[in-house]
Parts: C-alpha cells; structure tokens; sequence
C-alpha cells in the first residue's frame, strides 16, 4: 500500500509532480492490465482444451479453481497464500512457471501481486466470461484512412458464434 509522508506539501501536488505515484495509488485494472498478461503468458497451456497440472484459466471463474495441486491459486486479498503468485515468483527454472518461457517480470509478478492484495477483483466481467473477452487490449488507434484497401489474412470465430477475430 502506498503510503506518503509528509513534507509540507499537499499529497495532491506530489501527485502532480510524480505521476508514478498517482499510478501506484490506483487500483489494479484486472482487464486492462492482468487479463492481457495471463492470455500472453499463461493461456496456451492453461486454456479451455489444453491444461497442464489441470489448471485452467479460460475463463474467470475456472482462474479461482485449484488444479492437480488443490492448492487455492489466488487467494484474493491474501498474495502469501495464493499458489499462482507462489509458481510465477519461484526460482527454481524447472518448477517456476510459465514452463520453457522467459521469467515473468519482476514489474509483472508485482502487478499479480498487487491485483491479488487488493481483493482480485474481474472489474464490470461476470465469472463465466472468457478471459479472452474480458481483456481489455490497448492498441493503437487506427488511422482515420488507409492509403490502399487493408487485407484480411485471417479470420477466426469463437466456439460460441458471437465473436468473430479478423487479422491483416
């Protein structure tokens, strides 16, 4: 938790002056800043088919069930208790996760961290929602005209009909 002393300043003008600061003091956003990380670094092998130790993350409920391990994954409010937290921070290469891929961060590992100190919370998604779904992607914006016509080189809908992913 972040916490400022005083130094005959007012907190908002530190605020001002240290953006990093007023960011720290925000809470965790789960699909702007967690659901992208998880769909990058954990879905393929934790996803809705494929699941390795059978723990799944596909969507935002099957996140909270235990796996092979029946260790509780996240723990919300309590990080020392939640045994994801426990497999990403791990030193032990063969034991930490995600398996045969780079270390998570520290940056990332203290985002987890945080999300679950303050309640792992989903934001505005109901639990059934696919982590997919739920991530909020911060793109580019596209530009106002193409100078040509844009192809599309992939298309892909999702199991349910109601999403469609087009590529180009």
């Amino acid at each position: 938790m972040l916490r400022l002393i005083h130094l005959g300043l007012p907190s908002w003008l530190l605020m001002l002056c240290c953006p990093a600061l007023a960011r720290a003091a925000e809470p965790v956003d789960f699909q702007q800043q967690v659901a992208p990380l998880l769909v990058k670094r954990c879905l393929a092998c934790h996803g809705e088919t494929k699941f390795k130790g059978e723990y799944q993350l596909h969507t935002l409920a099957a996140l909270l069930k235990p796996g092979a391990s029946g260790e509780t994954p996240i723990a919300p409010g309590k990080p020392q208790a939640s045994y994801l937290l426990s497999l990403i921070r791990e030193a032990n290469a063969d034991e930490r996760m995600p398996k045969d891929a780079d270390k998570l961060t520290d940056a990332e590992i203290a985002l987890v961290e945080r999300w679950i100190a303050e309640g792992a919370r989903f934001g505005d998604s109901a639990p059934d929602v696919s982590l997919v779904s739920a991530a909020r992607w911060n793109h580019p914006a596209s530009p106002e005209k193409y100078r040509r016509p844009f192809p599309v080189t992939a298309l892909a809908f999702a199991p349910n009909g109601k999403e469609v992913a087009v590529g180009g």
